[in-house]
């Protein structure tokens, strides 16, 4: 048996489409390692998410009688942890292995934040690291764009998605809880830039990949581009919390222009 002190922590929220599979995989995947918990928060799911959860008597669950959102129901198990090494991880990410496992803590320093590559179910590369929102990024954008699928190496980035993100109890409590301003999306940014700022790098290793779906709770919640808008309300949160002065209104005018393409 390997010990790896790993709390896995898994929000759920009406996701009975993909939910057995995601536990079975996760499950037998970590069978031959010690010290891990399996932590599920249920944003109080109206589908069948709770029934197939308590099918697993080795998952610690707690079921939320109203939705906390991502980011609250997040820091209600990192509070919990027990263990130093703690796993973010959504629901809708497949293709864990014993292998994987090894790898992962072969790959990862135990301090810096970890991301992965993900992918979507074609097996192309999918959006899941790159650069928070900034004048810098849109310039990068047009005129020096970075193609994340490309790199095969180790690299630090500015941030990484929490579908799947490693990070220590010290970080934690270095960096602080995950804001609990952002509904849904743009929360990960928020925390890696505030990592980077207390002088975390967020390392992204292209060698370990998994499949994300991406969106799996999103899906039975918003149509069309509501999506998106929800997203870019999200980005705004963050401008008004990280940005001062001219470049703040300048940030706030170009979200208000992408807000108004979505009406």
């Amino acid at each position: 048996m390997h010990s790896i002190k790993l709390s896995v922590i898994v929000v759920t929220y009406n996701c009975e489409a993909f939910l057995q599979k995601f536990v079975d995989e996760l499950t037998c995947s970590l069978k031959d390692f010690s010290d891990v918990e399996l932590l599920f928060i249920d944003n109080n799911s109206t589908d069948k998410t709770i029934a197939i959860l308590n099918e697993y008597p080795q998952l610690k669950i707690t079921a939320s009688s109203v939705n906390l959102g991502f980011a609250k129901a997040n820091n209600v198990l990192i509070r919990q942890a027990q263990y130093n090494n703690i796993l973010l991880v959504n629901p809708d990410v497949f293709g864990f292995t014993k292998n994987f496992w090894l790898q992962l803590f072969q790959e990862w320093d135990h301090l810096n934040p970890l991301v992965i590559k993900l992918k979507n179910e074609d097996g192309s590369f999918q959006d899941c690291v790159g650069q928070v929102t900034s004048i810098k990024r849109m310039l990068n954008s047009v005129f020096k764009k970075v193609d994340y699928g490309k790199i095969t190496t180790t690299t630090e980035v500015e941030m990484g998605i929490m579908a799947f993100m490693l990070i220590t109890t010290e970080c934690f409590q270095a960096v602080g809880l995950i804001c609990e301003d952002y509904p849904i999306y743009a929360e990960d940014m928020d925390w890696c830039y505030r990592a980077c700022k207390k002088g975390y790098k967020i390392r992204y290793h292209p060698a370990l990949s998994l499949t994300h779906i991406g969106g799996g709770s999103a899906i039975t919640r918003w149509k069309g581009n509501e999506s998106l808008k929800v997203k870019y309300k999200a980005e705004r949160i963050f401008i008004k919390k990280h940005y001062k002065g001219l470049y703040r209104s300048s940030m706030l005018l170009v979200n208000s222009i992408k807000l108004l393409k979505e009406l």
